[in-house]
């Protein structure tokens, strides 16, 4: 673990840069069934819609889906650059070391078994950032979210559910 946090240093302005744009992509993504729920609540029965209510709730639910949308494509397009861009330095460094390694070390081991195993754990390494970044931080804001979202709403029925959601 440390190994790769060393590795995320230089990354760290993008790393900040993700979980801003995660927070903002959930922050907004939870406002659309509250903004759902206030429309509903608008509509009386058949006929009966106060369109003077519901057009403003309308508007903020549209620039809500439309933030998600940019925050959520903004961050994943600064993951893949970040994931990528750690992969070829992590590359380059192992390359590295593959040249400066002693001929009898090389000759051990199958013809292109080194470059190949390099190649794939590099891989892994990419896509579990990539993972790891894209879906790990939005999983974790996307649950606290929804807690101060519940307990903003009702206090106290959102205290029973985070009492008895570990049950």
């Amino acid at each position: 673990m440390r190994r790769m946090l060393k590795e995320l240093r230089p990354y760290f302005g993008r790393i900040c840069l993700s979980i801003a744009l995660a927070a903002l992509s959930v922050c907004f993504a939870l406002l659309i069934p509250v903004c759902i729920g206030d429309a509903v609540d608008t509509m009386m029965g058949r006929g009966q819609v106060d369109f003077a209510e519901l057009s403003p709730i309308l508007k903020k639910m549209v620039t809500a889906v439309v933030i998600t949308c940019v925050s959520t494509y903004l961050m994943t397009i600064n993951n893949n650059h970040m994931a990528y861009a750690l992969t070829k330095d992590v590359r380059n460094r192992a390359f590295d070391k593959l040249i400066s390694l002693p001929i009898k070390q090389i000759d051990t081991a199958a013809h292109g078994d080194l470059v190949s195993r390099l190649i794939t754990d590099a891989d892994q390494f990419s896509d579990g950032l990539l993972l790891g970044f894209s879906q790990g931080f939005t999983s974790v804001l996307t649950i606290v979210g929804t807690i101060v979202f519940m307990l903003r709403i009702h206090f106290s029925i959102g205290l029973l559910v985070v009492a008895l959601t570990p049950m």
